[in-house]
């Protein structure tokens, strides 16, 4: 997730609430925005939030996830002006927050920089990369750090690839990519149509919206396939502005099936942010979850049942159609999403239809028998534990699903 500074002060260094809340998704990293300038300590370096970046850093190690800073460059344009991030700058950060970690606070290295944001046509070249990664690797100390970059404003695989190919043979080159991805942009509000469609995977214009959320999968799978490297979507949300729906429990079924496509793909996925002052974030201004939040848990489990797993598993639905997006091949469902794990062994199944349950016969290979337990949300609160040592009998079980609902069966080992 990325922790935005926008929603001073309802944030996790400013509101225990807030902090409560965020910590309790178990999180498997967050990025922090910083900049430093003249020798001064890092600043935060976006949003409506100013001061020191070491409380943010921080906050993020303290609740067990990975910070992932990101890093100012020349050529950007955030809040109306270059942020002329130098290359100093970012040896600077490394050697706080990596080399010298403990000094600032910090139980562990930090180990993910990415360099630049939305730069566009500023830095396609990679030139930022270039003049930033050897000094920060050297400034580690010895530490293992991973780059990436550039943090495109939306999914571009011309520009990507091109950015790889000049940075590759340049201080190794980086060790991923990330780019920024948003389902319809600005305060454009969908029609509930609209909504269904990108849902679905029909529709027309937009980014996503052409496509629907299996384009995350197909973006993530042609950018890996073309220059080997794992794929970060940096950014998303449903709008980069605000759309009423983002309040609404469509979407927590719609970030669910982003989360799960991203993933299914083996890229990493980065919702933007956590408290954002409009609705893009995950716990509002009032201090409680916002739909996306309930699309977090059914994957982590949070304070209520296992994580997803670290291995994905190769699942398949009665009414699939596989469709060309992007230039890859992917597997799409109007009806029923499925995404499941091993290492622990979880299922989670989305329900797309608005209006209709569904009842499913689920088929397991190598999973003869045992128990499960069941999680439910229909994305407008906490997951319901809604059975208990439900039995699989000879592979397969039987459980119907309620209109727009996520469901999690977590199995026994």
């Amino acid at each position: 997730m990325d922790s935005t500074e926008y929603g001073s002060p309802h944030d996790i260094v400013h509101d225990q609430t807030v902090y409560n809340l965020i910590a309790a998704l178990h999180l498997d990293a967050m990025r922090i925005d910083l900049q430093n300038g003249n020798g001064v300590a890092p600043q935060l370096g976006a949003g409506n939030t100013s001061g020191l970046g070491d409380p943010w850093v921080q906050a993020i190690d303290k609740m067990g996830a990975k910070p992932i800073i990101r890093l100012h460059t020349m050529g950007e344009n955030d809040n109306g002006a270059d942020s002329g991030g130098s290359a100093a700058d970012a040896q600077a950060m490394v050697s706080r927050y990596t080399a010298n970690y403990a000094s600032y606070g910090l139980s562990k290295p930090v180990q993910y920089y990415v360099i630049g944001n939305e730069t566009n046509a500023n830095d396609s070249s990679g030139s930022n990369f270039i003049a930033f990664a050897s000094g920060m690797r050297s400034a580690a100390n010895g530490q293992t750090i991973y780059i990436g970059g550039p943090a495109w404003g939306w999914y571009d695989e011309g520009t990507m690839t091109t950015y790889h190919n000049h940075t590759k043979g340049t201080a190794g080159g980086p060790d991923f990519l990330d780019y920024h991805q948003y389902g319809n942009g600005g305060n454009t509000h969908m029609t509930p149509t609209q909504l269904q469609q990108e849902l679905n995977g029909g529709g027309t214009g937009g980014d996503v919206q052409e496509y629907g959320t299996v384009s995350y999968q197909a973006e993530v799978a042609k950018l890996h396939a073309d220059t080997g490297l794992p794929i970060e979507v940096g950014e998303w949300n449903l709008s980069w502005g605000s759309d009423p729906a983002q309040g609404q429990p469509f979407n927590a079924i719609w970030g669910a099936s982003v989360i799960g496509n991203i993933v299914k793909a083996g890229g990493i996925s980065m919702e933007y942010g956590d408290s954002s002052g409009s609705l893009m974030g995950v716990v509002s201004q009032n201090d409680t979850p916002m739909p996306l939040y309930y699309a977090y848990y059914m994957f982590t489990g949070g304070d209520l049942f296992q994580h997803f797993g670290t291995n994905m598993v190769l699942t398949s639905v009665t009414g699939d159609t596989t469709s060309n997006v992007q230039g890859s091949n992917v597997v799409k469902n109007s009806t029923l999403e499925v995404f499941a794990s091993n290492n622990p062994k979880n299922i989670v199944v989305i329900n797309k239809d608005p209006n209709t349950t569904q009842m499913g016969t689920v088929s397991l290979t190598g999973y003869d028998s045992g128990t499960m337990n069941v999680w439910q949300t229909t994305g407008n609160a906490l997951p319901t534990h809604i059975a208990t040592n439900v039995a699989i009998t000879n592979g397969t079980f039987t459980y119907s699903v309620p209109p727009y609902s996520i469901t999690t069966f977590v199995l026994g080992n």
